[in-house]
């Protein structure tokens, strides 16, 4: 038999039904603590990467094949791509976004907004941290072209 919340069980516990109640509350706040730190990498990771190719661009085409060249170059263009995306979802994930949301008009009605707002707050962190991994592997992969240097 699949235990049941305390909210179910009436007065039971009623101990752990106001823990239940306060990890619900807190739900919202600890994705937006963990969004906000994932953000901050993601603002780092493109400012690399926009170094990278700004500066190591120049230097590089004098050195890279055309093919391997024309490989960075995209590869950097996705990179930017993709931290861009995952830095937006970090950014509504930690922030909130500017969707207008009705008034509750009850306790309850107060508290489900708050469960589909962590809901849509972990989503959010999970593709923009899905992304910014895959930003990570294509600038190593645009690195490893670059040092390897194929067609030279």
């Amino acid at each position: 038999m699949a235990p049941q919340a305390a909210d179910d069980q009436g007065d039971a516990d009623p101990v752990l039904a106001v823990r239940l109640q306060e990890i619900r509350d807190s739900s919202l706040d600890s994705v937006r603590a963990v969004a906000g730190r994932w953000e901050q990498g993601l603002r780092g990771l493109l400012g690399i990467t926009g170094l990278t190719g700004l500066v190591g661009a120049p230097l590089a085409a004098d050195r890279l094949s055309v093919q391997a060249q024309l490989a960075v170059g995209i590869l950097l263009a996705v990179v930017l791509l993709a931290a861009g995306v995952g830095l937006t979802l970090a950014m509504s994930a930690a922030y909130g976004s500017l969707r207008t949301v009705a008034a509750p008009l009850s306790l309850e009605m107060h508290e489900t907004q708050r469960a589909v707002l962590a809901e849509r707050s972990r989503i959010q962190m999970l593709w923009g941290r899905r992304f910014a991994v895959t930003a990570l592997v294509l600038l190593a992969i645009a690195i490893a072209i670059a040092w390897a240097n194929p067609g030279a």
